[in-house]
């Protein structure tokens, strides 16, 4: 799990970083959201798969999806006018251990 996800924590920013420089001249945020494991009706019947990944997170559980879509919605609202470039990793703490 950690293995794919990193990749992606990494490529990101840097996408993110070009579209920074293109976008923000007409007030455009470019940011993006890296969730870890999120309890969904396809990752359900996977827990027992997943139960490594979700005892080593802090949190000790799954995400849910409304979870992530709150981070989204922080986001795109006003109170997040001048968060840009910014890559929010929203899985219980997962990337830290």
């Amino acid at each position: 799990m950690q293995a794919r996800k990193l990749p992606v924590m990494r490529t990101d920013p840097l996408v993110a970083n070009d579209s920074i420089s293109q976008y923000s001249k007409d007030n455009i945020r470019v940011n993006c959201v890296c969730p870890g494991v999120i309890e969904t009706p396809m990752t359900t019947p996977n827990m027992d798969v997943l139960g490594p990944a979700i005892s080593i997170a802090p949190m000790n559980r799954p995400g849910t999806a409304q979870e992530v879509a709150d981070c989204v919605l922080f986001l795109c609202s006003s109170k997040a006018t001048f968060v840009q470039g910014s890559a929010m990793v929203v899985d219980g703490g997962y990337v830290i251990n």
